[in-house]
């Protein structure tokens, strides 16, 4: 989504927010075909949890996240690295 950025003369924005990144890119006329702001939203969720162990109070991410829950943001982090590069060409 950054690279979206960049190739539209856009400034990258210091942030690790999908939907702020897909706000961010709508406001330059670039829309990245099939990724909802829902779907971003959903995948944005699991960054902190599943990157800091002492995020989940109680809990650590291997006894709170399914292989599910993997499996599901794997399907949705290709969808915006396909759309990123289908704009991108």
């Amino acid at each position: 989504m950054k690279a979206a950025q960049i190739a539209t003369g856009g400034v990258v924005a210091r942030t690790h927010s999908l939907s702020e990144l897909e706000g961010m890119l709508s406001r330059l006329g670039v829309t990245l075909e099939g990724i909802k702001t829902r779907t971003l939203r959903e995948l944005e969720r699991l960054n902190i949890e599943t990157r800091y162990p002492d995020a989940l109070p109680g809990a650590i991410p291997a006894e709170y996240f399914t292989t599910e829950d993997a499996e599901e943001a794997i399907v949705v982090a290709a969808g915006v690295v396909a759309a990123a590069r289908s704009f991108l060409g």
